[in-house]
């Protein structure tokens, strides 16, 4: 797995776009809105406009509703397609569906944020983490060359040695386990991403764009 060349601290939210439940969010929020403005659209009366049509079919309250006295009294007025009153109460409808897309929406960009949030703060300390078992892996490393120097020169014995060797091969182990968890951690931003790759030389470039 390519590694990227350093580790982000933080990241524009712009590269947390392509994950898929915000996608599929965005996809709810925008056939919301799309059926507000086909509820808004139907409101409009379905009628046929004649010479005959009378004053009295042209209030609001008849317009808008099929079963004012207008439409009897005007034989020329065609029937709307839909009832005035079921068709603002699914326009009502509609607009609460947005209400629920929108709330929906908001809440899965907050806990993908979170989550790349709190995902950049374990890496923070994976970095932490590494530096310190690569200290303690120089100190042992340098512990264990003493202790060879030691035993050329007829100071210390063979278990001096033996126990500076396994004092370093645990450091070693440390240090392996620290980069582990990072690459652990690395792997779970990408997905946190959508598949993005972070970069921190690439993040600090989109932040500058």
């Amino acid at each position: 797995m390519p590694l990227p060349s350093s580790i982000p601290l933080g990241l524009p939210s712009e590269l947390a776009h392509r994950r898929p439940d915000i996608r599929a969010e965005e996809a709810r929020l925008h056939a919301a809105t799309a059926a507000v403005g086909v509820a808004t659209a139907n409101l409009y009366p379905q009628i046929r406009i004649t010479g005959s049509l009378s004053r009295q079919s042209l209030e609001p309250s008849d317009l808008f509703d099929d079963k004012s006295t207008a439409f009897s009294l005007v034989t020329n007025i065609t029937a709307p397609l839909f009832n005035g009153g079921r068709l603002r109460a699914e326009r009502r409808a509609a607009l609460a569906a947005v209400d629920s897309a929108f709330a929906s929406y908001q809440q899965t960009v907050l806990t993908a944020f979170a989550q790349v949030a709190d995902i950049l703060t374990a890496l923070e300390h994976d970095a932490e983490q590494i530096a310190a078992q690569q200290k303690a892996f120089d100190v042992a490393q340098t512990n264990l060359s003493l202790a060879r120097e030691s035993f050329s020169a007829g100071n210390t014995g063979v278990l001096q040695i033996l126990d500076a060797q396994r004092l370093s091969q645990r450091a070693r182990i440390g240090v392996v386990r620290a980069q582990a968890q990072q690459v652990q951690d690395l792997i779970e931003l990408m997905v946190a991403l959508g598949g993005e790759q972070p970069d921190a030389t690439a993040a600090s470039e989109q932040q500058v764009r």
